[in-house]
């Protein structure tokens, strides 16, 4: 995706199983379509796109997305898209933002840091001296075992920021008994902030004791009837542990198994910000509407 985004590419096609979907997916500078298809067989069929194919007509920056299924034409549809380029915003220096996030993950609070000053803890001291901070998000990993007192301690080192801040389980919190821990220190599993300006969602996408994220259709939906139900009121941003969107030079193996459906929900939603959590590297891309970090 990183090299598709250097490269100023414009259309990227793609199989599939079941139905054909279309992402616009914008760098700061131009927008990339990645186009799905159907499937052209009976098997792995869904939402009536049985032996279907694409037309894909391209004039100027216009392009034009027919899908059409062979033994059903009146369900064939069709979609249109522009290229947009854009020009980075050039932001003043005494600039007011709308609103202002930290982003954090991967503190892996351990015994190890008893008895001196972690660079966690000079993460937050730092955090502190800053001003306008509507909220901190840490996406995950807070421990590094999930060992009692590790949730003890991390909740001791959050507890000192002077902002606003919502926490979310990630991998290394999910041994056996952190829940407990978690719901000890940290209380809800899906934490919600909220104030004049913005809504702001935690989700605990881990399963316990495994490398597998799951959202689930109930969270999800909830959590979008609420978007639609304050839409355009409200700056949207949710997070939770597990990338939904891959993250170049990243060997860290967790997947989030319902990633197509929550990437479908979102992009057809209100959602101005999806916030991850990675331990190689910050990336950050915009796919429809929204903003993932």
């Amino acid at each position: 995706l990183k090299m598709l985004l250097g490269a100023k590419a414009d259309l990227v096609l793609n199989g599939h199983r079941h139905t054909s979907n279309l992402y616009t997916v914008s760098s700061s500078e131009k927008d990339l379509f990645i186009f799905n298809a159907g499937t052209f067989c009976c098997n792995k069929t869904r939402y009536r796109e049985l032996f279907t194919y694409s037309i894909i007509d391209i004039e100027g920056s216009n392009l034009s997305f027919k899908v059409i299924p062979v033994f059903d034409p009146e369900s064939k549809h069709e979609i249109l898209r522009e290229v947009n380029y854009y020009i980075p915003l050039q932001i003043e220096k005494k600039q007011k933002p709308i609103a202002r996030f930290i982003q954090m993950s991967n503190s892996l609070v351990s015994e190890v840091n008893r008895g001196y000053i972690s660079n966690f803890e000079k993460t937050i001291n730092s955090i502190n001296r800053m001003n306008d901070i509507d909220l901190v998000v840490h996406n995950g990993n807070l421990t590094k075992n999930s060992y009692k007192e590790e949730f003890k301690a991390a909740k001791d080192i959050l507890e000192q920021l002077k902002h606003p801040y919502i926490a979310v389980p990630g991998f290394t919190d999910s041994k056996p008994l952190a829940w407990e821990y978690w719901r000890q220190n940290f209380g809800d599993f899906n934490p919600l902030y909220e104030n004049e300006k913005i809504y702001f969602q935690g989700m605990n996408s881990t399963t316990l004791d495994s490398k597998e994220g799951f959202i689930g259709r109930k969270k999800l939906n909830n959590f979008i009837e609420k978007v639609l139900s304050l839409s355009h009121q409200k700056l949207f941003g949710v997070c939770f542990f597990h990338n939904l969107i891959p993250t170049p030079l990243s060997v860290w193996r967790t997947e989030l198994i319902d990633s197509g459906d929550v990437l479908s929900q979102f992009a057809r939603s209100q959602i101005d910000l999806v916030l991850n959590s990675s331990p190689s590297i910050s990336f950050n891309v915009k796919i429809e509407n929204t903003v993932f970090s």
